[in-house]
Parts: structure tokens; C-alpha cells; sequence
């Protein structure tokens, strides 16, 4: 496309965005579209029309430079697959171009009123609105046999995207006031935008400055829209918050390109995690046509979210004691393999496996054996600093990965050995279930995290062959794991 026919389309496209906004008759905003295309084409074998689909009919919409002998022959036509081109159009959803009407089987029925109106080819493109229903038709009639060069599809394509604006504007003025102000002042891709994205739509200045606001969910905003035209986000966002906007903001300005951004903000419906899709918009202000905008569509993902953590914990927790199971374990494991590696620091495994359990459901049945589980987890959860992990990996085992530190073997040693010795201590008191107090006890192993030949498999295996070790010595001691199986 040259630059001259650039500017010229931008210009009608100003000109037609004016119109839309103008509140001015369907039918006067179609024969201005249908008029700006002709322009366009400045050919006078052409000549623009725009049918509506009403009740699977088509009736005419505008063309000021059709006949209204014309317009009252086809007005009423019901659309089908030989309905000529528009109501072909209409009925299929795609293109429908008679290179020459009077050999088109299309056109059978009515090729005489086209001949009447020395019109000899017709090209016509449905018009749908954003659910994709067709609501149209844009029709190209020519003089002379032939079809559409790649400039005059282009341009019915654009227009039909303005023409659908216009029609739907239409139909929605009557049932929705809301949509009515939102097409006031705006441009095309905006409000192609809002309609694919109808939630929350706001207008944001490239110095963060609220401009408009458009959408059903209202309830999105931080304040009340009419508290927040004219205001800065910096003068209404948390610092943090409105820091993090502007710099999407620069982002979607400088790359062009829609930007993605998820936030968490208490809004009027409460806390909310919001999924912002931001494009760059250009020429949006007439009076200050040098600035900037950006168009912020703002979705409410509170329930995706939830449903999104709810699947993890599934997958990452054990759902009876809600602490993380083997699967999160062996994740923070090869973590904790990795700080080993690079930065020479030793960590430690403990496994536990209770000592008296099987006996416990002989004696308060399942469901007594589960809650024991349930404290037995919250006892050795408080024996831990907040930086390790206690994870229960299937029945009565649990195992606790204590975090690395810069310091020796033995000293890493001393700290798990102690670990170990209070975990005993704690689960030699006595826990009430079903109003019986219950003893189990545990057997521990130990091994110590360090080296560069060790897997998150070996690991746990050989604090597992630990375990045994201190539970074949008779229960409720400790072992730290050794090739020997000799205690440290």
C-alpha cells in the first residue's frame, strides 16, 4: 500500500469513526461508509452497497448511489445459496463474486434487475458482528465483467469491519446504553477489541493517566469510574502496583506488540486475581494527537486461579495432612542437590517411619489412625525452622529435608542428630485419640546431602536403608546412613 492511500484511508477511517460517534441514523452512517469506498476506489464502474440480514432476509442499508428501483426489488430477498451475491454471501458466511452476473447461476432469478442497472459482475462480503453471526452484507457492483483486484478486497474487508461497527451500534442502542457511550469517541480496533474482550476496558494515556473506561464489570476498578477519569494511576494504585503498570504500559508503547500482565488487586468485589491484556492505541485523542494510549482489557480469573491452585495442591500436597508429598519432596530435593553441587553447602535428609502404628487402627480403627497421622505432622512440623520441609510420602512415613548452610560435615551432622533426638523426645509423649492416649514412637534415619555423584533417588534410598537400620536396633533411635551401615 502506497502512502498516499494509506493516508487517505486514514483519514475516512477518522472521518467514519466521527460518524459512528455522531449518534446519527444507521442508514446515513452506511451510505457515508458506502461513499468513503467509493472515494477510495475512484471509479465510477463501481459502485458500493450494504444489505442488513434481518429475519434471514436481506434488506437495504444503505448506497446512496443505488437506485431505489434497485433497492425496493432486492429489499426483502431471503438469503440462500442463489440469492444472488449477497444473499449467497449472507447464507454460506464467506465471499461470494459473480464475475459475470449473467451467466452466474446465482443470479438466474434476478440477473434482469442487475441488467436493468447495467451492473454486470458483483463482488459481496458478509459483514458479522463479534460472535460471528452475519448481520450483513457489503456489495460491490461493477460495470463491467470481472473480479475484485487485491486493493478493492482489502478496502471492502476494512469498511466492513466499520460497517459492522455501525450496524451492531444499531441493534444494541435499543437494549444497551452502556454500549451505546462506549462507541463515542472511539476508534475501530478499540471497540473490535472491547466487543472480543467484554469485561473491563480502560483507556490508559503512555504517562499512566486514566482517559476512559468501558465494560460491563465495573467492579473491577480500584474506585468508581467517574473518581478515576483524569487521575494518575500513581496518585491511585499502590506504589508497587502502579510502578509494575507503567512499565507494561512502556513496554506495549516501545515494542508494539499486545502485552500480557496478571496482577492481584482488591477491587469493589474484593480480592481479585485479574488477567490484563493491553494493546498500543494510536490516534485516540483528536485534540492531543501526538499522545499515546493504551487500550488495558481486564479479565476476572479469580475462580481460575482458585481452580488452578486447588489441581496443585492435589498434585503437590497429601491431601490428609496437607503437608507436601513425595512428589514436591523430590522437587526441593533436587534443589537442594543443586545448592550442594555449586555452592559446597550439606544439607540433610531424616526419614521417619512411626513405630507402633499398625496397631493403632487394631485399637481406634481408621479414622483414629488418620487423625494421629494429623497431629503426629502438626508435632514434628513444630520441632522445624520454617526453611525445612517435612513431607508425608505414604502412610506412616514421613521425611524431613533440612535446608544446606555453609558449614561442616560433622557440625550439619550435630544439627540433624539434634533434630532427630527432639523428634523422638516429642512423639514419646502421649496423643489422645478417641479419648485413648496413644504412644507410637519412630525409628530415623539420617544421611547427609553433599558430594557430585548423588541423585534425589540415592538419597532417599539410603536415609530409607537408615531407617531400617535404627528400627532393627529396636526402635525409637536414630542412624545416620554409612556404606558399613556404622553409625557417626
Amino acid at each position: 500500500m502506497e502512502n498516499i492511500e494509506f493516508e487517505k484511508l486514514l483519514r475516512s477511517q477518522e472521518k467514519i469513526v466521527k460518524l459512528l460517534a455522531s449518534n446519527q441514523e444507521l442508514e446515513y452512517c452506511l451510505d457515508g461508509i458506502c461513499l468513503e469506498l467509493e472515494d477510495l476506489l475512484n471509479n465510477d464502474d463501481l459502485t458500493a452497497s450494504i444489505l442488513l440480514v434481518t429475519d434471514s432476509k436481506l434488506i437495504m442499508g444503505g448506497g446512496p448511489r443505488v437506485s431505489n428501483e434497485y433497492s425496493d426489488a432486492i429489499s426483502g430477498l431471503e438469503i440462500g445459496p442463489l440469492a444472488g451475491s449477497c444473499g449467497s454471501a449472507a447464507y454460506t458466511g464467506k465471499p461470494s463474486y459473480a464475475e459475470n452476473i449473467s451467466e452466474d447461476p446465482k443470479w438466474e432469478e434476478f440477473k434482469h434487475l442487475a441488467a436493468n442497472q447495467n451492473y454486470t459482475a458483483c463482488w459481496s462480503t458478509p459483514i458479522t458482528s463479534c460472535a460471528g453471526h452475519v448481520i450483513g452484507t457489503f456489495g460491490v457492483y461493477s460495470s463491467r465483467c470481472g473480479l475484485p483486484d487485491s486493493w478493492v478486497i482489502y478496502l471492502v474487508k476494512f469498511f466492513s469491519n466499520l460497517a459492522s461497527l455501525a450496524i451492531e451500534k444499531d441493534i444494541s442502542k435499543k437494549r444497551e446504553s452502556v454500549l451505546t457511550s462506549q462507541l463515542h469517541n472511539a476508534l475501530n480496533k478499540m471497540h473490535a477489541f472491547i466487543r472480543v474482550m467484554p469485561d473491563l476496558a480502560i483507556i490508559l494515556s503512555e504517562n499512566g493517566n486514566y482517559v476512559d473506561t468501558f465494560g460491563s464489570d465495573n467492579d473491577l476498578l480500584y474506585q468508581k469510574s467517574d473518581q478515576l477519569l483524569g487521575k494518575n494511576i500513581s496518585d491511585v494504585l499502590p506504589s508497587e502496583m502502579s510502578n509494575e503498570i507503567n512499565t507494561v504500559i512502556k513496554k506495549t508503547l516501545s515494542s508494539n506488540e499486545i502485552q500480557r500482565y496478571e496482577y492481584q488487586l482488591d477491587v469493589a468485589k474484593g480480592n481479585c486475581f485479574i488477567e490484563a491484556r493491553v494493546a498500543p492505541v494510536d490516534h485516540y485523542s483528536l485534540k492531543n494527537k501526538d499522545i499515546r494510549h493504551v487500550i488495558w482489557m481486564a479479565r476476572d480469573i479469580t475462580e481460575r486461579k482458585k481452580n488452578e491452585l486447588a489441581i496443585e495442591k492435589l498434585g503437590f500436597y497429601d491431601p490428609l495432612t496437607d503437608l507436601p508429598n513425595r512428589r514436591l519432596l523430590m522437587d526441593r530435593l533436587q534443589t537442594s542437590i543443586k545448592s550442594a553441587k555449586r555452592y559446597k553447602k550439606i544439607a540433610a535428609l531424616i526419614f521417619i517411619d512411626l513405630d507402633n502404628f499398625k496397631q493403632v487402627n487394631d485399637t481406634v480403627g481408621h479414622s483414629g489412625g488418620d487423625t494421629l497421622l494429623c497431629e503426629i505432622a502438626s508435632m514434628l512440623q513444630y520441632t522445624l525452622r520454617d526453611t525445612d520441609t517435612l513431607s508425608r510420602i505414604g502412610g506412616d512415613e514421613f521425611v524431613i529435608l533440612l535446608e544446606g548452610h555453609d558449614n561442616t560435615y560433622q557440625l550439619m551432622s550435630t544439627e540433624a542428630k539434634r533434630v532427630c533426638e527432639r523428634i523422638i523426645e516429642t512423639l514419646r509423649k502421649p496423643v489422645h485419640i478417641k479419648g485413648k492416649p496413644i504412644i507410637v514412637g519412630a525409628s530415623l534415619g539420617i544421611t547427609l546431602i553433599e558430594g557430585d555423584s548423588m541423585t534425589a533417588d540415592s538419597i532417599l534410598g539410603n536415609a530409607d536403608s537408615a531407617m531400617y537400620e535404627a528400627k532393627k536396633s529396636g526402635k525409637g533411635r536414630l542412624r545416620f546412613y554409612s556404606a558399613d551401615h556404622s553409625d557417626i
